[in-house]
């Protein structure tokens, strides 16, 4: 936030009055510039204390009295000993006096300063000690809190906020003195989304999207209402929101133009070719690969199953999505789901890779992959998928869009769209919420859980890979086949 001329930030971070003295002034003072320290580090404090004394300057020398010192008027305004009380209101400032004419006056003259300059409401209350908490004390405070939710949703708050911390340091001059909370303001926010719009996207070198600005923001007011909640904040409007709205159509828009994008047949056909898939050295990595080409599930929905979500349901092969285990986590509630288990899976051998595996005394289908990783246990299989599509087919997508293993859902959700699958059906199927991803609107899908059974007749049709040429499944057995 710009300073007034008449506030100066020191490089210990204590905040000085300075008022240039008017030239026909200057002789019988002394003086050309007042500048004395405010004591203080807290902005808003500082900002009061100076409007206090360049107001009382400018009316002593509209009358003529310079009798109080600069010292005398600023132990007064240091220590409140002013005859009128400034009101923070949803409108701008007032005043309440009944000192004298010239206190009247210098009150006046103050609420006109504060609302020209636009400074910030705070409710009148002055700020608690705990408010002079270093921004950074504050973030790693609250990251201790981060402790539920998806995997990767955490790190993303705190990156946002973190992000939020080094721009601030960024535009402050050298100083030893950290950000304090209590200095903090609304404007600080929207100059950081400012500063967001002109920075290029890492992975295509163009403008950020207003919707990534807006989920950073997001994340951001949460921060703020954590330290409202806590007392390391002044309580009132969150300073983070109302910088950046997306719309929901603008939403829809974007993710069509930069979101995944499906794969083609003849890609597919690529894909699953036997010289392809052995590219890809680990079995997981194959694995993670064809059950989201069968099932549209979330790679690490896929990568994090245990042998235990393996389960018969009415004479069905099934696979049971769910949050129960350890290491697991799913996007939505509406992720959880449990879904038939398609015969070309079967065919490849995947039910007796779980029987072989519970032999073995394993509790996890893929026990190789590294479930702590930032990305989730699918974190090795996307790079390998992302390395077969971009070094050894040459397959990339069209304009700002993006491919890899999140694009089988969206071939799979195409799929069943385009045969003609009942919305219902596809939800139960690929666990969406509210149908969001399926269709152009945005209406609920309500009703009873669809069994294993009808889930097979209705959607496996329109998922017959091997009809398609897509998937060989004699051809590709062995690739499946214990080492």
């Amino acid at each position: 936030m710009r300073l007034p001329n008449y506030l100066v930030l020191s490089p210990t971070g204590v905040y000085h009055f300075r008022w240039k003295v008017p030239k026909r002034f200057q002789g019988p003072l002394g003086l050309k510039v007042v500048k004395r320290s405010l004591g203080t580090r807290d902005a808003r404090v500082a900002h009061l204390q100076a409007l206090v004394l360049a107001s009382r300057y400018a009316v002593a020398l509209q009358g003529g009295d310079m009798a109080k010192s600069v010292d005398e008027l600023l132990r007064s305004a240091q220590k409140g000993q002013v005859d009128f009380e400034v009101v923070a209101g949803p409108h701008g400032y007032t005043v309440k006096t009944d000192g004298s004419a010239q206190d009247n006056a210098a009150a006046l003259e103050t609420v006109r300063l504060l609302n020209a300059q636009g400074v910030a409401s705070v409710g009148g209350a002055p700020l608690s000690a705990s408010t002079r908490i270093a921004l950074e004390m504050a973030v790693e405070k609250w990251s201790k809190t981060l402790t539920s939710g998806a995997r990767k949703t955490p790190g993303q708050k705190l990156e946002a906020v973190k992000a939020f911390v080094a721009w601030k340091n960024s535009t402050r001059k050298r100083s030893p003195a950290r950000v304090a909370m209590g200095d903090l303001s609304k404007t600080d926010c929207a100059e950081w989304v400012i500063s967001l719009k002109q920075t290029p996207a890492a992975r295509t070198g163009k403008p950020l999207t207003d919707s990534y600005i807006e989920t950073k923001t997001r994340w951001l007011s949460l921060f703020f209402d954590w330290a409202m909640a806590a007392g390391y904040y002044p309580k009132g409007d969150n300073i983070a929101r109302g910088h950046i709205k997306v719309s929901k159509k603008a939403k829809r828009l974007q993710s069509k133009k930069t979101g995944w994008q499906p794969f083609e047949v003849a890609q597919l056909k690529m894909i699953f070719a036997f010289p392809a898939l052995k590219a890809m050295r680990r079995q997981s990595s194959r694995w993670v690969a064809m059950i989201a080409l069968y099932t549209g599930a979330r790679s690490n929905e896929i990568a994090q199953l245990e042998l235990a979500d393996f389960k018969i349901v009415d004479g069905v092969k099934c696979i049971h999505i769910t949050t129960e285990g350890a290491d697991k986590s799913l996007k939505t509630e509406a992720s959880e789901r449990t879904i038939p288990i398609h015969p070309d899976l079967l065919a490849l051998g995947l039910w007796k890779l779980v029987e072989r595996l519970q032999d073995d005394g394993e509790s996890k289908l893929f026990p190789n992959l590294t479930f702590d990783a930032k990305n989730g246990p699918a974190n090795g299989p996307q790079k390998a998928f992302s390395h077969l599509l971009s070094d050894t087919l040459k397959i990339a997508a069209r304009g700002d869009g993006r491919i890899g293993l999140h694009s089988f859902r969206k071939t799979v959700i195409q799929r069943m769209q385009d045969g003609l699958v009942g919305k219902e059906f596809r939800v139960a199927y690929v666990g969406h919420e509210g149908g969001r991803d399926l269709d152009d609107d945005h209406s609920a899908v309500y009703g009873k859980k669809v069994s294993p059974t009808v889930l097979a007749a209705q959607c496996f049709p329109a998922l017959d890979w091997a009809n398609l040429g897509v998937v060989k499944v004699a051809a590709l057995t062995p690739l499946f086949a214990p080492a």
